[in-house]
């Protein structure tokens, strides 16, 4: 069984845990619902700074040290309401695994194997529940159905739901054939959010730059549609994809990226590799190929021969001039010296 389907198969045991009667009401307040029927829990906000980072969109915590008979809720209480109502759905989910199926522990260690982060696994559950409990799946099927998701959706998954711009991007995400993503712009140039599809290799971090002159790039001046654009723009895995965006206002352009058209007709990019895969790049050291891995510092490949990547700058060396024998400055290509050449 792959692991998306043990995480999908996790997320139903959670939701099977919750009343349907009481869905509605949970999305609209989290609070009030979650101390009231999934007790004993108490739910504490805390002045203090965000506790968000860029892997995690919460601003809380679940504790169970303080007190063991009675675990504790703890946010950021300065954050936006719809925040508050994610982090909170979030922390639901780590209560609901430690104190109704502490057995999906053994499953999330599997789905981590031995070299992952269980931890993560966890992170990745409770996300997925907050999201789909306030963006439900008959939600989805009514706002994008069978088209291929567009900016448009998340306007209306923000206006018919609960959740936040990052919350509905992360859902409209998982309607996304293929590698792909949801990107949410805070500013021009750079990339403030983005959830990636399932079939995605890799996530585009918070404030990674965008390709001058892209669609991305202009999108504050002028909509885009199925415009080309790249993918992780000057970062390992770059890939080109077609781009759809709309300005909601000066302060937030959303746009989904896919290798499918928005509109109707052939799509080239479908059958197209990625750039990071199109492209060879070889060793200045011994001329091998450079196709192994990933640098960190350079964002190049290691040569499958030598193993050295794009860091890689040989020494110079020193050169005697063919005319008066001394070692001076050079042209580029010249076997003289200036002096001797002039």
């Amino acid at each position: 069984m792959s692991s998306r389907t043990q995480i999908d198969a996790a997320d139903a045991v959670l939701l099977e845990l919750i009343d349907p009667a009481i869905l509605s009401d949970l999305a609209r307040d989290p609070r009030s619902v979650i101390e009231a029927r999934f007790g004993p829990i108490g739910i504490q906000p805390l002045p203090s700074a965000s506790m968000t980072n860029d892997e995690c969109s919460c601003d809380g915590y679940y504790e169970t040290l303080l007190n063991p008979a009675k675990p504790w809720i703890l946010y950021d209480s300065r954050v936006s309401a719809e925040r508050r109502s994610f982090t909170l759905l979030h922390e639901l989910g780590h209560h609901l695994i430690a104190s109704r199926v502490p057995e999906l522990l053994d499953v999330i260690d599997e789905i981590a194997g031995p070299r992952g982060d269980p931890a993560a696994v966890e992170e990745v559950l409770c996300h997925r529940l907050a999201g789909k409990l306030l963006t439900p799946d008959t939600l989805l099927d009514e706002v994008v159905g069978s088209d291929a998701p567009r900016p448009g959706h998340l306007l209306e998954l923000k206006e018919k739901g609960h959740a936040s711009w990052e919350a509905a991007a992360v859902r409209l995400a998982d309607r996304i054939s293929g590698p792909g993503a949801v990107v949410l712009l805070r500013e021009p140039g750079l990339v403030s959010f983005a959830a990636t599809s399932t079939g995605a290799r890799f996530g585009w971090p918070r404030n990674s730059r965008l390709r001058p002159g892209g669609a991305l790039s202009r999108a504050f001046s002028v909509d885009a549609r199925t415009k080309e654009d790249r993918y992780r723009w000057g970062l390992p895995y770059e890939e080109e994809l077609f781009c759809d965006t709309v300005k909601v206002h000066d302060e937030l352009v959303v746009a989904v990226m896919s290798r499918h058209r928005s509109t109707r007709g052939l799509s080239f990019l479908e059958e197209v590799e990625p750039v990071w895969k199109r492209r060879l790049e070889l060793c200045i050291a011994c001329n091998g190929e450079r196709i192994v891995g990933w640098c960190d510092k350079c964002k190049g490949r290691f040569c499958r021969d030598c193993g050295r990547c794009g860091c890689y700058r040989p020494a110079a060396t020193n050169r005697h001039c063919e005319g008066c024998g001394l070692i001076k400055p050079f042209r580029p290509g010249s076997g003289l010296c200036r002096d001797c050449e002039s």
